[in-house]
């Protein structure tokens, strides 16, 4: 394959996911919380089996077969994102937050450990092994899951008495947090090994400095996560949050504003800060939105629940896939300490965002108290 259709191939899985989204979590009451979830993972371990094959067919077919089982494995991973995280909320609606970085911790492990077990099967038993492995491990939880998950069915709401999701800037402000978080973990992929060439160019090194945003992002998670769930202060989180992602991004190009040149210590502050700062602005958007429902009075059931990890989802998989494809055109013709201060405004406007909405929600809600 060729680079088009290599970028074709790796943004095809997030455009997926930005569509299915939040029609899954729509539907998600009808087919079942437990049946979306295990079937979720059983198509995911289907489809990569069936990924570990298609090197064995003909280069024009090799491409549109990726595509296909791309789309499936997408298509699965929505399913039991969504659903699973719709549970967590439903079972403990008092630690939202909490169960979201246990979440996000053991995805950022996967990550973490993916790469490594990963490539040491593929020198021991070549191209085929560590997806017949990975899907013989989902097949199993799968299993596992479908024996300790309760059966209990899931309500059905009128849909008179469906909450107007969309309706609330809780929504908004939650969506945009994920759209933005993404955006800014994605945006380098494509060229962060041009970037860093000035200090070191070897391979090693860029998947260190990959490896301190992550190890940063799953570190400050847990803490965040109670923060969130003790003062329940979302919206000011966030907000921190994505203030210090600005300097993060402005300190990592560095931005023309800055006279300093690029280094060894710049980079890993930048990206130790980048991964605290998007754990701070992602983990509150589901409690923010969960937490507005309650305030308002609305259901806060497991359809509910649903819906709102369907249109968080999607943010993050619009995030990611914007990310990659505007972060490489932008360098390309802008250069990385350009784009990242781009991305870097883009935080600098959300922080705006929450600034108002949180002055907006204090001055409404002292007259109601007096």
């Amino acid at each position: 394959m060729n680079t088009t259709e290599i970028g074709i191939v790796i943004g095809v899985f997030q455009m997926i996911q930005f569509i299915a989204s939040p029609i899954f979590g729509k539907y998600m009451s009808r087919v079942g919380t437990k049946n979306m979830y295990c079937g979720g993972i059983l198509l995911c371990g289907l489809s990569t089996i069936v990924f570990g094959f298609t090197n064995l067919l003909p280069g024009s077919i090799f491409f549109w077969a990726s595509l296909f089982v791309r789309c499936l494995t997408a298509v699965g991973g929505t399913c039991f994102c969504i659903a699973g995280m719709a549970m967590s909320a439903k079972c403990v609606p008092e630690y939202v937050s909490t169960v979201m970085d246990i979440m996000e911790t053991s995805i950022g492990l996967g990550y973490t450990l993916g790469p490594m077990v990963g490539s040491a099967l593929y020198v021991y038993g070549g191209f085929q092994l560590p997806f017949l492995c990975m899907g013989i491990t989902l097949f199993l939880i799968t299993f596992v899951s479908y024996w300790i998950i309760e059966g209990n069915e899931d309500e059905r709401l009128e849909p008179s008495a469906r909450v107007p999701l969309f309706a609330m800037p809780e929504t908004w402000l939650s969506s945009v947090a994920c759209f933005i978080t993404s955006f800014s973990f994605e945006f380098y992929d494509a060229t962060l090994a041009d970037h860093l060439a000035v200090i070191n160019s070897s391979s090693m090194f860029v998947g260190l400095m990959c490896l301190l945003v992550s190890a940063s992002y799953l570190i400050s998670a847990p803490f965040c996560g109670l923060i969130v769930d003790h003062f329940r202060c979302c919206e000011l989180v966030m907000l921190v949050g994505s203030s210090v992602a600005v300097i993060a991004l402005l300190v990592l190009g560095p931005s023309p504003i800055f006279t300093f040149q690029q280094s060894l210590f710049s980079n890993v502050f930048a990206f130790i800060l980048l991964g605290i700062s998007c754990t701070a602005t992602y983990i509150p958007t589901f409690q923010n939105t969960l937490m507005a429902i309650k305030e308002r009075g609305l259901d806060d059931s497991l359809e509910t629940c649903g819906r709102i990890s369907g249109v968080m989802q999607s943010g993050l998989a619009l995030g990611g896939f914007m990310g990659i494809i505007l972060g490489a055109v932008s360098v390309e013709n802008f250069g990385f300490p350009l784009t990242s201060s781009f991305v870097a405004g883009g935080h600098l406007l959300f922080s705006s965002i929450c600034l108002t909405f949180i002055i907006r929600k204090r001055a409404f809600q002292k007259p109601q108290k007096q």
